[in-house]
């Protein structure tokens, strides 16, 4: 069903220069292990947020006068021109297609939630608590999304209302986020899913008839890869349907966004993005095995001795986040990768610790950190 339609004035943000039309571009978005922590209560969008901010102090950004608009001789002559293809708009505010917009809109938000209350969280930049007598108030943000969670509803509401300057459109209870499903139920807890992404993503790749298929994860020497087998660079001259790298680079970043999001078993994405700089067809192939099937994980890659560290983290049963890293080292026996991979894991343990620390949540020290290697066990515990 449709709801609306837009029509949006778009910069020229591919003209820009920088040091003169912009600095900074970088803008932070709120991680998914935060996701899972803070959910979550409500879901609210900001419409048309790219417009709501303003430029950046001291840096001017004309555009050319857009088909349509109309102006007077007077109006030409008054700003010493002699034609209207010399006159320019000054811009006074964010604008759709300007490379650094989505940084404005990043500190315009972050000011707007500072002046109703909100703390900016020392973990993550894109997280926001409110606190008062009445209850808490968190606030995830990630672009023109925001997550909202409370000690109960009632600490809720009033943030929406709070939030009308910025036309807040509140969606009620989360149900979808980032194109991730999301379930609740008061038995089992939160479900998330991506069916309906990974099933748009075989479609646009071409795969939505294919067929599972069991096949081993390839070595990654770069010796072995014959020149000849390298994926060509787009041209103009290619269909859409040709493989080429930047068609591999996509695909082995839709795989990934989904092992990030839900999937921690896809351990041959992870392999896959080790070649996404110099792909072969080869590379393609595994990477569309990636979608239909979950590999057999051998710890050991065979080509440099490198094992690979694992860790999963879970609260009140609840899976919140997890890693899959090479070793950056080739360790000796088996002890030492587990204790090289236990020191991963405890790495991402303090963040979130503190993380939850800010979320005025207790935490009964020490935790349990599973492994299964004894001696590794025993040189943990020393």
């Amino acid at each position: 069903m449709i709801e609306r339609y837009k029509a949006r004035l778009v910069a020229c943000g591919h003209e820009q220069k920088f040091g003169i039309n912009f600095f900074i571009v970088f803008a932070a978005v709120i991680t998914m292990t935060s996701v899972k922590y803070i959910f979550v209560v409500a879901y609210g969008d900001v419409p048309n947020a790219y417009v709501k901010a303003t430029t950046e102090e001291g840096v001017e950004i004309l555009l050319f006068v857009p088909e349509g608009l109309v102006s007077t001789e007077e109006e030409i002559t008054a700003q010493g021109a002699e034609s209207v293809d010399e006159v320019g708009l000054l811009l006074g505010q964010s604008l759709y297609g300007l490379k650094q917009v989505g940084r404005l809109w990043h500190e315009h938000l972050h000011h707007v939630l500072v002046m109703i209350g909100f703390i900016q969280f020392v973990t993550n930049v894109c997280l926001y608590l409110a606190a008062d007598s009445g209850g808490m108030t968190v606030v995830g943000t990630y672009v023109d999304d925001l997550l909202v969670t409370g000690t109960d509803k009632g600490s809720v509401s009033p943030f929406f209302v709070e939030m009308g300057g910025l036309e807040l459109k509140g969606l009620s209870v989360t149900s979808h986020f980032l194109g991730m499903s999301v379930q609740y139920d008061g038995q089992s807890g939160y479900k998330f899913g991506q069916e309906a992404a990974i099933v748009e993503m075989l479609t646009k790749f071409g795969l939505a008839k294919a067929n599972s298929v069991r096949a081993p994860i390839g070595g990654e020497d770069p010796a072995e890869t014959d020149v000849a087998d390298l994926l060509p660079h787009a041209t103009k001259e290619m269909t859409p349907t040709e493989l080429t790298v930047a068609s591999f680079q996509s695909l082995v970043g839709s795989l990934l966004w989904i092992a990030r999001c839900t999937r921690s078993d896809m351990f041959a994405v992870h392999c896959a993005t080790r070649r996404a700089h110099a792909p072969t067809m080869t590379d393609s192939l595994e990477a569309c095995y990636a979608n239909r099937q979950i590999p057999e994980w051998h710890p050991i890659s065979q080509d440099n001795r490198k094992s690979v560290s694992a860790a999963v983290v879970q609260l009140n049963g609840m899976t919140v986040s997890w890693q899959c890293k090479k070793q950056s080292s080739v360790v000796l026996w088996t002890t030492e990768t587990e204790y090289v991979a236990a020191t991963v894991g405890g790495q991402g343990l303090l963040g979130q610790k503190e993380l939850l620390s800010e979320l005025s949540t207790a935490i009964q020290l020490p935790k349990d950190m599973l492994m299964d290697n004894q001696v590794a066990i025993v040189q943990v515990r020393s």
